[in-house]
């Protein structure tokens, strides 16, 4: 199955020093030039995950598709190339972008989702912790989702 990755997933998994485990989950992460750019945007750190990384791949060549919401451009490249690929599989954490995978029928996991895989399998011992980095670098987390992705993990109250 193809995995497309928007810039959200990318980052949190960089900010948490864990990006290794997208390749451990998916093997290959296809990005976007736009989602590329995105994550490249902050500097040279992140421009050499990039290059330590190749199972993360820029794909071009595919019809960027408009859609009936409005969307970053991050976001509309990787569900045009998810549209490209059969079966794809899109990592995107926006509500708007998610709905709009959703009416597409392209199926759509989030970097909450995407932590609960990894201690499923065994890659992580705690979600709970990873959280809270990601919440102490300023990503925005809903707090029912937190509470309920800790539950399925065993982590909740």
């Amino acid at each position: 199955m193809p995995t497309i990755a928007d810039n959200t997933p990318l980052v949190a998994f960089a900010v948490l020093n864990r990006l290794e485990l997208l390749s451990h989950l998916f093997g290959e992460i296809l990005i976007p030039p736009a989602v590329r750019e995105e994550f490249l945007e902050w500097g040279e750190p992140r421009g050499r995950l990039l290059l330590e990384n190749p199972w993360i791949r820029t794909i071009e060549g595919f019809e960027l598709r408009t859609f009936s919401v409005t969307l970053g451009l991050g976001e509309r490249e990787a569900l045009s190339l998810a549209m490209s690929r059969q079966g794809a599989l899109v990592l995107l954490d926006d509500r708007k972008a998610r709905r709009q995978a959703e009416k597409l029928g392209l199926p759509t996991v989030g970097t909450l989702g995407l932590l609960l895989r990894a201690k499923e399998l065994g890659l992580l011992e705690s979600i709970r912790h990873e959280v809270g980095k990601l919440q102490s670098a300023g990503l925005f987390l809903s707090s029912r989702l937190i509470e309920s992705v800790l539950r399925r993990a065993g982590e909740g109250p």
